[in-house]
């Protein structure tokens, strides 16, 4: 709360947690959190990875939880939902839309190097098959990797992805269907 002490009515004594079955043998990099955006409706939107098979790549996931910590029945699946990206993929940035659509940026591997990927989900966590390719816009910046680490939405709800290319900040600028921007 505001001065600072654990707000016990939030989830399990202030806490609440979000499982997507990581099977990484290491505890310490099960299911990680980069991302989240707090919504009108006090809803929390995550967003970050997860490793679902042993020895497997990264998939991006999302989940979103009621203002109260409970996970959001109405969203993906039991509030989460694992992105169809390309391989090894992971989120950094999640952002909302007045219409209830999330942009939820981040990067994937293509062959032998990353590159940005911008997916966009409806307010149920399904994916926005308006934009870009069933959901999904990527972008390679660069020769070498491309690696998204923030987003954010201009005035006009353009949407800017600040990412590393070529080892340079980088920004990436895309409408709200997922065409780049002039």
């Amino acid at each position: 709360d505001a001065n600072g002490t654990v707000d016990n009515t939030f989830g399990t004594a202030g806490r609440a947690f979000v499982d997507f079955g990581s099977v990484w043998p290491d505890t310490l990099y099960r299911d990680t959190a980069y991302a989240m955006h707090v919504q009108p409706d006090g809803a929390i939107v995550l967003a970050g990875r997860s490793q679902l098979s042993s020895g497997g790549a990264n998939r991006l996931v999302v989940a979103r939880l009621l203002a109260d910590g409970s996970p959001d029945a109405g969203f993906g699946t039991a509030g989460k939902v694992i992105v169809a990206t390309p391989d090894d993929a992971q989120a950094r940035a999640v952002v909302g839309l007045a219409d209830g659509r999330l942009l939820v940026a981040g990067h994937y591997l293509n062959g032998a190097t990353r590159d940005i990927a911008v997916v966009a989900l409806t307010a149920a966590g399904a994916p926005d098959a308006t934009f870009g390719a069933s959901g999904t816009s990527t972008i390679a910046a660069g020769a070498r990797d491309d690696l998204a680490f923030s987003g954010a939405l201009t005035g006009d709800e353009q949407v800017v992805v600040g990412a590393r290319s070529n080892d340079l900040m980088t920004v990436v600028r895309l409408d709200t269907r997922g065409r780049a921007t002039v």
